[in-house]
C-alpha cells in the first residue's frame, strides 16, 4: 500500500483496517502514508483482539488524541507480532503513543520486532 491518506474524527483507524479480530495479517507493507484519526490509530491497524501480525513494514506519519502507534494504534486480548519493522513519526495529542504499538491491555508476543519511530505525546 503506497501513499495511503486518511485523516478522520473516529477511532479505529488503519490503512488496512480500522478493527481486527482473530486475524492473521502477512507479507504487507504500507509506505508514504498519513494516518490521522480520534483513538485506536495505527499506519497498518486501529485496534486489534486476538491478531496475529507476520513479515510487516510501515513507513509514514501517524496521529491522533491516543492510542497511537506506528503499527497498531491499541490492542486487547492478544496480539503477535513477528517480523514486523517501523520507521513512523508518531504523535499522539493526549497520551498513549509508541513506535510500534500505542497502548495494548494484554501481553504481546514479540519476535523480530525493529522500531525507528520518532514519538511525541
Amino acid at each position: 500500500i503506497d501513499n495511503f491518506n486518511i485523516t478522520s474524527n473516529s477511532r479505529k483507524i488503519g490503512a488496512l483496517a480500522g478493527f481486527t479480530e482473530n486475524a492473521t495479517i502477512e507479507n504487507v507493507k504500507v509506505i508514504n502514508s498519513m494516518v490521522k484519526g480520534f483513538r485506536d490509530v495505527g499506519i497498518l491497524i486501529g485496534k486489534t483482539q486476538g491478531t496475529t501480525v507476520k513479515r510487516v513494514m510501515t513507513e509514514g506519519t501517524v496521529k491522533g488524541e491516543m492510542a497511537v502507534g506506528g503499527l497498531i494504534g491499541s490492542s486487547s486480548v492478544s496480539l503477535s507480532l513477528e517480523n514486523v519493522y517501523t520507521n513512523a513519526k508518531v504523535d499522539s495529542t493526549i497520551s498513549h503513543s509508541g513506535g510500534v504499538i500505542g497502548f495494548t491491555q494484554n501481553i504481546v508476543s514479540m519476535k523480530s520486532v525493529y522500531s525507528t519511530s520518532a514519538v511525541t505525546g
